[in-house]
Parts: C-alpha cells; sequence; structure tokens
C-alpha cells in the first residue's frame, strides 16, 4: 500500500492512501482525531455493495451513521446538497464531526459540497468508488454541482483530509462504468506520458493492473494539485484536457452522454485542434482515437448534436474569461499545453469534423 502525504499552503494537510487493503487502514489513520460523530454520504446503487462493509470497517456500527441520495448526475443538485445539510443538522453534528463521502464523482462532489458549507467547513473524507472518482474526480478538492444545466458551475476549493483508493471497489463496478471511466485514465496517458498509454493499450479491462493504473492517475493528479491548487498557475487546467467540450455535451444532452464520454468526445475536438495549432502529427491524432475505440469509447459527436449551441455553451464555461475558453492542447502524445487561444473557426471545423 503506498501512503502520501500532502503539505498545501492554502488549506489543510491531506493524506493519499492507494492500493488493496486502503480501506482497512482507515480506522487507524483517523482515531488520531476526536470526532463526535461519523455521518457517511453514498447512493442507492453503492450503498447495497459497501455501505454495511464500511461501516462494519470502524467497529462501531452505532456511531457511524448513513445517508443516502438516488445515484445519478441529476443529484448533483441544490436540493441534494439541502438534504445532506439537513441530515447533519438532525443528528445535531458540530464542527467536530466528520463527513465521509462514498460513491463516485457525485457522491464525492455534493457532499464535499455540503462540507464545505456546514458550520462553515468540516472534515470530510473521500472513498471513491468508480474509476473516474478512484483516478481523478475525489482528488484535488474541487466541490460542486451543476446549476442551471452547467457543469460544476457552482462549488467550492475543499480539501478533503483523506482520500482511500482502493482497487476492490471495482469489483462491483458495471462493465459500462469501467468504459466511462477509462476516458479519464486514458486522458493522463496523452497529457503525461505515452508509456502509460502503451501500458493501457497492450491489456483489457479483463486484465488491467488496477491498483498501478489508480496509482499513477491518483499521484499525477495530486502532484498537480499540491503546486496549482486553486488552478491560479495554469498547471491544474492540465486534467481538464477533453473537458471543456465534453462538459458541453453532457449539459446539452441533460447528462444523458455520460461523463466520459462527453471527455472522450472532447479529447477528439481536442486533437484535431492540435493538429491545426500545435502540429499534432495525423499518426498520433489516429493513435488517440484508436484507443479510445479500442475501450470501447465514442469518437464522435452524438446524433442530434447542434455544433451551434455547443459553441454557445462553451461561454459559459466556468474556466472561461469574458466568454473565450483557453484550451488544453496537445503538442504531442505525452506533451500537454494548457492557455491555448483558439480561433473560433478552427474550434467549429473541429467540432463539424466529429459528425458521422
Amino acid at each position: 500500500m503506498i501512503i502520501r502525504n500532502y503539505h498545501l499552503t492554502q488549506s489543510h494537510d491531506w493524506s493519499l492512501l492507494i492500493g488493496k487493503g486502503a480501506l482497512g487502514v482507515l480506522p487507524r489513520h483517523i482515531s488520531f482525531r476526536d470526532y463526535s460523530s461519523i455521518v457517511i454520504a453514498t447512493d442507492d446503487n453503492v450503498a447495497p455493495c459497501w455501505l454495511s462493509m464500511v461501516i462494519k470497517s470502524f467497529g462501531k456500527s452505532g456511531s457511524v451513521l448513513p445517508i443516502i441520495i438516488p445515484h445519478g448526475e441529476r443529484s448533483k443538485c441544490m436540493q441534494t446538497v439541502e438534504s445532506i445539510l439537513a441530515s447533519l443538522q438532525s443528528v445535531g453534528m458540530g464542527r467536530d464531526g466528520l463527513l465521509i463521502a462514498l460513491g463516485g464523482g457525485v457522491v464525492g462532489d455534493v457532499t464535499g459540497f455540503a462540507a464545505s458549507i456546514y458550520k462553515r467547513g468540516i472534515d470530510y473524507i473521500q472513498i471513491p468508488t468508480s474509476l473516474i472518482a478512484l483516478t481523478d474526480s475525489a482528488i484535488g478538492g474541487k466541490t460542486g454541482i451543476d446549476f442551471v444545466e452547467s457543469k460544476n458551475s457552482v462549488g467550492t476549493f475543499y480539501q478533503p483530509r483523506l482520500v482511500v483508493c482502493d482497487p476492490m471497489f471495482l469489483k462491483t463496478l458495471p462493465r459500462r462504468e469501467l468504459v466511462n471511466g477509462m476516458a479519464e485514465v486514458i486522458k493522463y496517458g496523452l497529457i503525461t506520458d505515452e508509456k502509460f498509454l502503451g501500458l493501457l493499450t497492450s491489456h483489457t479491462l479483463d486484465d488491467m493492473p488496477w491498483e498501478r493504473v489508480i496509482d499513477f492517475c491518483a499521484t499525477y493528479k495530486a502532484d498537480i494539485v499540491a503546486r496549482d491548487e486553486r488552478d491560479t498557475l495554469g498547471l491544474r487546467a492540465l486534467v481538464n484536457f477533453g473537458h471543456t467540450v465534453g462538459h458541453a455535451i453532457e449539459a446539452l444532452s441533460r447528462y444523458r452522454v455520460p461523463h466520459g464520454h462527453g471527455v472522450a468526445i472532447g479529447m477528439m475536438v481536442a486533437a484535431r485542434m492540435s493538429s491545426q495549432v500545435l502540429g499534432l502529427s495525423e499518426f498520433e491524432r489516429e493513435k488517440i482515437e484508436f484507443v479510445l475505440h479500442q475501450f470501447g469509447l465514442p469518437t464522435r459527436l452524438p446524433k442530434g448534436m447542434n455544433v451551434n449551441a455547443i459553441i454557445q455553451k462553451l461561454g459559459t464555461d466556468k474556466k472561461a474569461r469574458a466568454g473565450k475558453v483557453k484550451w488544453v492542447l496537445l503538442k504531442k502524445i505525452g506533451k500537454a499545453v494548457p492557455g491555448i487561444e483558439v480561433p473560433g473557426k478552427v474550434v467549429k471545423k473541429a467540432l463539424e469534423c466529429l459528425y458521422d
């Protein structure tokens, strides 16, 4: 098992536990803190599989209380946050309480947001159970909700005390969610290391070395966050490769397009822009498309998706400035460049190329 500790100047320090058996270390890891109460927030998909086991791991099941929310992106809203806050209030949790997020990206984001605003901030822990959360969304302290059909437009930077990345949670993950999560995993190979991309393509979902994959992605994200916690230096923008278009597609589909599918399409759009702006070779662009296909991810716009509507939605992205987006593009596989301005006609052409 790997334990990494991170020192942040703008927030409290936090730790990352990665590996088989990481969950078993959790009670000992937090025992030095005298929490008056512990509440676990999860969803109705994860609860039947893992909630009882996680509660029992504390050895005092009667004092660990659950909150169960509906699964899916539609729960990433203020109503869900309010329900969590009401539950914390009802059990009398003070600022010396602990809130645990047990689930995927939706659970992690809304629980972290609730923790950041309840009593002006209480401790929370992330226990990610989806591939997306294990490799990306649970790490970094970005919390929030979707608002007025805009992805993650309301939220906070608020670091958990601990992130527990145990690959055992993948045992019960539906195959479609493994495919969905591979978009984020592939992203890390594209922006950081072609050798890691080679590791992925030499395996299938059935024999993937998940512990090694999770360690690579989670550690890279955590290291970036430690250097640029609030994305003021532009370093953290690197992990948003493919996300700008991806978020727009998710929102326009009313979240019927899963996050990973949106990111996969967004990475293809970014790859085409990279060819035009930074000279990414046609060979490498085709390689990106091949890798996405290998793991069952889409590389074309959803049927009926309007290019002009996507372009309009891009201007409302939370990272846009004065309606203008700065893109993360690839000079080559393994070499990402943030903060690139792309002419509107290039963006439009890249999108139009992804029509079937």
